[in-house]
Protein backbone atom coordinates (compact mmCIF):
# COMPACT_ATOMS: atom_id res chain seq x y z
CA UNK A 1 0.00 0.00 0.00
CA UNK A 2 1.40 3.68 -0.63
CA UNK A 3 2.21 5.56 1.98
CA UNK A 4 1.36 9.33 2.94
CA UNK A 5 4.46 11.08 4.65
CA UNK A 6 3.12 13.22 7.26
CA UNK A 7 5.17 15.98 8.69
CA UNK A 8 3.95 18.14 11.70
CA UNK A 9 3.18 19.05 15.00
CA UNK A 10 0.17 18.59 17.76
CA UNK A 11 -1.99 18.80 15.65
CA UNK A 12 -0.96 16.01 13.67
CA UNK A 13 -0.54 14.12 16.56
CA UNK A 14 -4.27 14.47 17.20
CA UNK A 15 -3.92 16.11 20.93
CA UNK A 16 -6.96 15.77 22.11
CA UNK A 17 -9.12 13.64 20.47
CA UNK A 18 -8.99 10.14 19.51
CA UNK A 19 -7.00 8.14 16.74
CA UNK A 20 -10.09 7.41 14.42
CA UNK A 21 -11.11 11.00 14.54
CA UNK A 22 -7.78 12.78 13.90
CA UNK A 23 -7.46 14.16 10.02
CA UNK A 24 -4.07 11.85 9.85
CA UNK A 25 -6.35 8.92 10.18
CA UNK A 26 -9.32 10.25 7.92
CA UNK A 27 -7.20 10.89 5.10
CA UNK A 28 -5.10 8.08 4.96
CA UNK A 29 -7.91 5.56 5.07
CA UNK A 30 -9.61 7.73 2.51
CA UNK A 31 -7.07 7.51 0.44
CA UNK A 32 -5.95 3.91 1.20
CA UNK A 33 -2.40 4.95 2.18
CA UNK A 34 -0.35 3.76 5.09
CA UNK A 35 0.29 6.67 7.85
CA UNK A 36 4.32 7.44 8.34
CA UNK A 37 4.16 10.25 10.17
CA UNK A 38 7.18 12.68 12.46
CA UNK A 39 4.63 14.91 13.94
CA UNK A 40 5.58 15.34 17.61
CA UNK A 41 3.54 17.70 19.97
CA UNK A 42 5.66 21.31 20.32
CA UNK A 43 7.68 21.04 16.94
CA UNK A 44 8.66 23.89 14.90
CA UNK A 45 9.65 23.69 11.58
CA UNK A 46 13.10 23.19 12.29
CA UNK A 47 11.94 20.24 14.29
CA UNK A 48 10.96 18.46 11.51
CA UNK A 49 12.94 19.61 8.94
CA UNK A 50 16.00 17.96 11.02
CA UNK A 51 14.15 14.90 11.35
CA UNK A 52 13.11 14.67 7.64
CA UNK A 53 16.81 14.87 6.09
CA UNK A 54 17.61 11.17 5.45
CA UNK A 55 14.10 10.22 4.79
CA UNK A 56 13.42 8.15 1.55
CA UNK A 57 9.73 8.15 0.24
CA UNK A 58 8.76 5.67 -2.46
CA UNK A 59 7.95 7.33 -5.87
CA UNK A 60 4.35 6.18 -5.28
CA UNK A 61 4.09 8.27 -1.41
CA UNK A 62 2.73 11.51 -1.31
CA UNK A 63 3.80 13.91 1.41
CA UNK A 64 1.62 16.68 3.94
CA UNK A 65 3.33 19.00 6.18
CA UNK A 66 1.10 21.23 8.49
CA UNK A 67 3.78 22.79 10.89
CA UNK A 68 3.76 26.05 11.62
CA UNK A 69 1.01 27.00 14.78
CA UNK A 70 3.76 26.72 17.15
CA UNK A 71 6.43 28.77 14.70
CA UNK A 72 4.15 31.71 15.01
CA UNK A 73 3.66 31.45 18.76
CA UNK A 74 7.31 31.39 19.80
CA UNK A 75 9.25 33.42 17.20
CA UNK A 76 6.16 35.92 17.28
CA UNK A 77 6.09 39.17 14.97
CA UNK A 78 9.99 39.28 14.45
CA UNK A 79 11.02 39.41 10.58
CA UNK A 80 14.07 37.59 11.62
CA UNK A 81 12.40 34.74 13.38
CA UNK A 82 9.87 34.36 10.64
CA UNK A 83 12.50 34.08 8.08
CA UNK A 84 13.82 31.50 9.60
CA UNK A 85 10.68 29.78 9.96
CA UNK A 86 10.17 30.08 6.12
CA UNK A 87 14.58 28.84 5.85
CA UNK A 88 13.06 25.89 7.76
CA UNK A 89 9.89 25.13 6.30
CA UNK A 90 11.50 25.33 2.41
CA UNK A 91 14.11 22.60 3.80
CA UNK A 92 10.94 20.61 4.81
CA UNK A 93 9.42 21.00 1.79
CA UNK A 94 12.44 20.46 -0.51
CA UNK A 95 13.66 17.21 1.25
CA UNK A 96 10.04 15.68 -0.15
CA UNK A 97 9.78 17.44 -3.48
CA UNK A 98 13.39 17.66 -4.45
CA UNK A 99 15.51 15.08 -3.25
CA UNK A 100 18.22 14.68 -5.62
CA UNK A 101 20.93 16.91 -4.72
CA UNK A 102 24.64 17.14 -4.92
CA UNK A 103 25.43 16.61 -0.89
CA UNK A 104 28.82 18.14 0.69
CA UNK A 105 30.19 14.77 1.21
CA UNK A 106 29.94 14.16 -2.00
CA UNK A 107 32.46 14.13 -4.82
CA UNK A 108 30.10 15.89 -6.88
CA UNK A 109 30.82 19.25 -4.53
CA UNK A 110 34.14 19.97 -5.23
CA UNK A 111 35.88 21.56 -2.02
CA UNK A 112 38.63 24.17 -1.48
CA UNK A 113 40.22 24.45 1.90
CA UNK A 114 39.78 22.75 4.92
CA UNK A 115 35.76 21.56 5.34
CA UNK A 116 34.89 18.88 8.45
CA UNK A 117 32.18 16.81 8.53
CA UNK A 118 29.10 18.20 9.71
CA UNK A 119 28.20 16.65 13.44
CA UNK A 120 24.46 16.32 13.15
CA UNK A 121 23.93 14.52 9.51
CA UNK A 122 25.22 12.39 7.47
CA UNK A 123 25.30 14.66 3.95
CA UNK A 124 26.84 17.87 5.33
CA UNK A 125 30.43 19.63 5.45
CA UNK A 126 31.77 23.06 7.45
CA UNK A 127 34.57 24.90 7.52
CA UNK A 128 35.67 27.94 9.57
CA UNK A 129 38.09 29.30 6.98
CA UNK A 130 37.65 32.55 5.16
CA UNK A 131 37.84 31.89 1.80
CA UNK A 132 36.80 28.15 1.80
CA UNK A 133 34.66 26.94 -1.62
CA UNK A 134 32.40 24.30 -2.35
CA UNK A 135 31.44 24.32 -6.49
CA UNK A 136 29.05 22.04 -8.10
CA UNK A 137 26.88 21.83 -11.30
CA UNK A 138 23.17 21.69 -11.68
CA UNK A 139 20.35 21.96 -13.91
CA UNK A 140 17.06 24.01 -14.00
CA UNK A 141 16.25 27.40 -13.70
CA UNK A 142 16.64 27.46 -9.85
CA UNK A 143 18.83 26.51 -7.11
CA UNK A 144 18.42 25.85 -4.06
CA UNK A 145 21.35 25.47 -1.61
CA UNK A 146 21.08 23.74 1.75
CA UNK A 147 22.90 24.63 5.10
CA UNK A 148 22.27 24.28 8.54
CA UNK A 149 20.79 27.65 10.96
CA UNK A 150 22.48 27.30 14.60
CA UNK A 151 22.03 30.26 17.43
CA UNK A 152 25.66 30.25 18.49
CA UNK A 153 28.19 32.73 18.46
CA UNK A 154 30.12 30.87 16.40
CA UNK A 155 28.17 29.80 13.43
CA UNK A 156 27.71 32.69 12.00
CA UNK A 157 29.05 31.78 9.05
CA UNK A 158 28.51 33.40 5.55
CA UNK A 159 29.37 32.47 2.24
CA UNK A 160 29.20 34.68 -1.29
CA UNK A 161 27.03 32.62 -4.08
CA UNK A 162 28.14 32.69 -7.89
CA UNK A 163 26.04 31.11 -10.72
CA UNK A 164 27.91 31.22 -14.17
CA UNK A 165 30.38 33.53 -12.46
CA UNK A 166 27.66 36.49 -11.62
CA UNK A 167 27.56 37.17 -7.29
CA UNK A 168 23.58 36.24 -6.83
CA UNK A 169 23.87 36.54 -2.98
CA UNK A 170 24.32 34.67 0.21
CA UNK A 171 24.00 32.20 2.32
CA UNK A 172 24.41 32.40 6.12
CA UNK A 173 24.52 29.60 8.91
CA UNK A 174 23.28 32.55 11.74
CA UNK A 175 20.59 31.59 13.44
CA UNK A 176 21.71 33.97 16.63
CA UNK A 177 18.67 36.17 16.30
CA UNK A 178 16.84 33.51 17.97
CA UNK A 179 15.90 30.35 16.23
CA UNK A 180 15.47 28.05 19.25
CA UNK A 181 12.47 25.63 19.12
CA UNK A 182 9.86 25.31 21.61
CA UNK A 183 11.14 21.69 22.39
CA UNK A 184 14.47 23.03 22.64
CA UNK A 185 16.35 22.23 19.23
CA UNK A 186 19.07 25.63 18.90
CA UNK A 187 20.22 24.47 15.32
CA UNK A 188 18.47 23.40 12.04
CA UNK A 189 18.35 22.14 8.70
CA UNK A 190 17.37 25.50 6.15
CA UNK A 191 17.31 25.77 2.24
CA UNK A 192 17.65 28.95 0.40
CA UNK A 193 16.53 29.38 -3.21
CA UNK A 194 17.77 31.66 -6.43
CA UNK A 195 15.80 31.63 -9.58
CA UNK A 196 15.24 33.68 -12.65
CA UNK A 197 18.10 31.31 -14.27
CA UNK A 198 17.88 30.35 -17.94
CA UNK A 199 16.90 26.54 -18.38
CA UNK A 200 20.35 24.27 -18.53
CA UNK A 201 22.99 23.53 -16.46
CA UNK A 202 24.91 26.11 -13.83
CA UNK A 203 27.97 26.06 -11.96
CA UNK A 204 27.20 27.13 -8.28
CA UNK A 205 30.35 28.55 -6.51
CA UNK A 206 29.90 28.80 -2.92
CA UNK A 207 33.28 31.34 -1.33
CA UNK A 208 33.11 31.73 2.31
CA UNK A 209 33.19 35.03 3.24
CA UNK A 210 32.81 35.74 7.11
CA UNK A 211 35.64 35.74 9.43
CA UNK A 212 37.96 32.45 10.21
CA UNK A 213 36.64 30.82 12.98
CA UNK A 214 32.68 31.16 12.05
CA UNK A 215 31.37 27.57 11.04
CA UNK A 216 29.75 28.12 7.64
CA UNK A 217 27.32 24.99 7.01
CA UNK A 218 27.05 23.45 3.52
CA UNK A 219 24.39 20.48 3.54
CA UNK A 220 23.86 20.02 -0.56
CA UNK A 221 23.79 22.03 -3.77
CA UNK A 222 20.93 21.12 -6.21
CA UNK A 223 18.53 22.50 -8.96
CA UNK A 224 14.90 21.78 -9.93
CA UNK A 225 15.68 20.25 -13.16
CA UNK A 226 15.82 16.25 -13.07
CA UNK A 227 14.17 16.01 -9.65
CA UNK A 228 11.89 12.88 -8.52
CA UNK A 229 10.12 14.12 -5.23
CA UNK A 230 6.73 13.17 -4.24
CA UNK A 231 3.91 15.52 -4.57
CA UNK A 232 3.71 17.52 -1.72
CA UNK A 233 0.88 19.09 -0.01
CA UNK A 234 1.86 22.18 2.37
CA UNK A 235 -0.71 23.30 4.94
CA UNK A 236 -1.34 27.02 5.96
CA UNK A 237 -1.41 27.38 9.95
CA UNK A 238 -5.15 27.64 11.19
CA UNK A 239 -6.26 30.25 13.81
CA UNK A 240 -7.05 30.16 17.56
CA UNK A 241 -9.53 31.43 20.20
CA UNK A 242 -8.66 34.59 22.03
CA UNK A 243 -8.31 32.04 24.47
CA UNK A 244 -6.10 30.28 23.09
CA UNK A 245 -3.91 33.10 22.00
CA UNK A 246 -3.36 34.30 25.83
CA UNK A 247 -2.73 31.31 27.02
CA UNK A 248 0.04 30.13 24.30
CA UNK A 249 0.71 33.43 22.34
CA UNK A 250 0.26 34.43 18.94
CA UNK A 251 -2.80 36.37 17.36
CA UNK A 252 -4.65 36.58 14.05
CA UNK A 253 -2.69 39.09 12.67
CA UNK A 254 0.27 37.37 13.22
CA UNK A 255 -0.99 34.32 11.50
CA UNK A 256 -1.67 36.34 8.80
CA UNK A 257 1.21 37.38 8.29
CA UNK A 258 3.23 33.68 8.40
CA UNK A 259 0.37 32.95 5.66
CA UNK A 260 1.07 35.42 3.29
CA UNK A 261 4.85 34.15 3.89
CA UNK A 262 3.76 30.36 3.32
CA UNK A 263 1.57 30.98 -0.02
CA UNK A 264 4.40 32.89 -1.60
CA UNK A 265 6.58 29.98 -0.76
CA UNK A 266 4.63 27.40 -2.61
CA UNK A 267 3.73 29.82 -5.36
CA UNK A 268 7.59 30.08 -6.10
CA UNK A 269 8.12 26.46 -5.65
CA UNK A 270 5.04 25.75 -7.60
CA UNK A 271 6.67 27.78 -10.60
CA UNK A 272 9.96 25.31 -10.32
CA UNK A 273 7.58 22.63 -11.33
CA UNK A 274 8.03 20.27 -7.68
CA UNK A 275 4.69 19.27 -7.64
CA UNK A 276 4.10 21.45 -4.30
CA UNK A 277 1.00 22.78 -3.36
CA UNK A 278 -0.61 25.00 -0.49
CA UNK A 279 -3.61 23.67 1.41
CA UNK A 280 -5.57 26.35 2.60
CA UNK A 281 -6.87 25.16 5.71
CA UNK A 282 -7.47 28.55 7.32
CA UNK A 283 -10.09 29.52 5.21
CA UNK A 284 -13.38 27.97 6.67
CA UNK A 285 -11.72 27.00 10.00
CA UNK A 286 -13.88 28.70 12.32
CA UNK A 287 -11.82 28.78 15.95
CA UNK A 288 -15.30 28.92 17.33
CA UNK A 289 -17.08 25.49 16.76
CA UNK A 290 -13.45 23.73 15.49
CA UNK A 291 -11.48 23.69 18.39
CA UNK A 292 -11.33 21.86 21.74
CA UNK A 293 -12.02 24.43 24.73
CA UNK A 294 -8.03 24.89 24.81
CA UNK A 295 -8.73 27.20 22.24
CA UNK A 296 -5.79 25.41 20.43
CA UNK A 297 -6.35 22.12 19.04
CA UNK A 298 -9.21 21.27 16.92
CA UNK A 299 -11.83 19.04 18.33
CA UNK A 300 -13.20 16.12 15.95
CA UNK A 301 -14.88 18.90 13.97
CA UNK A 302 -11.72 20.39 13.34
CA UNK A 303 -9.89 17.82 12.36
CA UNK A 304 -12.96 16.46 9.62
CA UNK A 305 -12.30 19.71 8.44
CA UNK A 306 -8.81 19.52 7.77
CA UNK A 307 -9.44 16.37 6.34
CA UNK A 308 -11.94 17.68 3.57
CA UNK A 309 -9.65 20.39 2.70
CA UNK A 310 -6.43 18.23 2.33
CA UNK A 311 -8.60 15.27 0.57
CA UNK A 312 -9.82 18.00 -2.03
CA UNK A 313 -6.58 19.45 -2.02
CA UNK A 314 -4.35 15.60 -2.99
CA UNK A 315 -7.40 14.58 -5.38
CA UNK A 316 -7.24 17.62 -7.73
CA UNK A 317 -3.25 16.58 -8.50
CA UNK A 318 -2.92 12.97 -8.30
Amino acid sequence: MAAIDMSGDSITVGVGVTTAQRYATLLANSLSRTIVSRAKSGDMAADQAQKAISQARASTSIATIMVGTNDERVYGTSSVRRGYYIAFLRRLVLDAAAPVRKTGRSTAVAKVGTWFNTQVNTIGITTTQKGAKATATVSGTAVYIGTILQNHPSARGVAQVKIDGQIVGTVSSDGTGGMNTYNGLSYGSAAFRFGGLSNGTHKVELTVTSASGQNFRLDYISGNGGQAGVKTFVSNIIRKTAYGYAKVGGSDANVSAYNADIATLISTLDSDSLGVYLVNNWSGFNPATHLLPDGVHPNPAGHSRIYSTFRGAILAHI
